[in-house]
């Protein structure tokens, strides 16, 4: 004998208030999970801003009394000059390591600030070359750059400008053997500044390529002779997005090099950009090319 319609409500309203308290159960816990992660992803990043702090101190007075020294010794023992020298190295690589660090914390909490403004990229390259050229000369790699921008403008940050074109080249730089290339190219394409990074060193490989920009993540964390927490390129590409740009990674595979391709918006004045005077700005000449050459 079948259920009478009114049962059949009856079992279906049963069934119904089952689902919603299960429903409910899993809501609770879902917003407590979310409580709990929100609340230690906090945690982390106060631990990791006070551990950043705290180790740049130390640094400071390292570096303080490094200068104190090599005025004391100026044209001293050999010896003593490349030690001092090895100690400013290391200080200088520890400093930029917390400095990525403190990025990240901000990055991570959406506090890193970024003022974007009309400017020309090329002055900005040209020093990120100069002051990584001695890096380049000691691995014998070529350092190149070739543009043909005119006086063309990008509405960037020129701190957060240098600071991702520095973190695309120093990591070139540090992934190709000795004897190898990097070269970087800067041309409008589409409404856009395209600035691309290209090396013929270890590559990426296809499963990590996805991966690549990442927090945290590195293609091998064991290698030693490449360290790295894998913050550089995460902030590379926070920084792009915050100022309506955007990167991208491209590699045939390892051993194969790779290129990394920045985008950021043309100024409103777009290429006819503001020329200096006499035509072209320092550097800007149309399709001039800088060379660091291995010695």
């Amino acid at each position: 004998m079948g259920k009478t319609p009114r049962a059949a409500d009856a079992g279906c309203a049963a069934r119904l208030a089952r689902l919603r308290q299960a429903y409910a159960r899993r809501l609770r816990r879902a917003r407590e999970a979310q409580r709990r992660a929100e609340a230690t992803a906090r945690a982390c990043q106060r631990a990791l801003a006070i551990v950043s702090h705290e180790l740049r101190s130390p640094l400071s007075g390292i570096e303080s009394w490094t200068h104190v020294l090599e005025r004391q010794v100026d044209g001293g023992h050999p010896v003593v000059r490349r030690a001092l020298d090895g100690i400013r190295a290391g200080v200088g690589r520890q400093a930029r390591l917390i400095d990525d660090l403190l990025e990240a914390s901000r990055a991570i909490a959406g506090r890193l600030r970024v003022a974007p403004r009309p400017l020309r990229p090329i002055p900005i390259l040209v020093e990120v070359l100069q002051s990584l050229r001695a890096a380049a000369r000691a691995k014998r790699i070529a350092l190149t750059a070739e543009y043909a921008l005119g006086g063309a403008r990008v509405a960037a940050d020129p701190d957060r400008l240098h600071q991702i074109l520095w973190n695309l080249l120093s990591n070139a730089i540090r992934y190709t053997p000795a004897g190898g290339r990097v070269a970087v190219s800067v041309r409008c394409e589409d409404g856009r500044v395209a600035i691309a990074v290209r090396d013929n060193g270890r590559g990426i490989r296809a499963e990590f390529l996805p991966h690549v920009f990442d927090w945290f993540r590195c293609a091998d964390a064991t290698e030693p002779a490449a360290p790295g927490l894998g913050l550089g390129l995460a902030l590379v590409r926070r920084l792009c997005e915050l100022q309506g740009g955007t990167v991208a990674a491209a590699s045939a595979g390892e051993n194969r090099g790779a290129v990394f391709t920045v985008r950021l918006p043309l100024a409103p004045d777009g290429c006819a950009g503001v020329r200096w005077a006499g035509g072209h700005g320092p550097g800007e000449r149309a399709g001039a090319r800088l060379a660091c050459p291995p010695p």
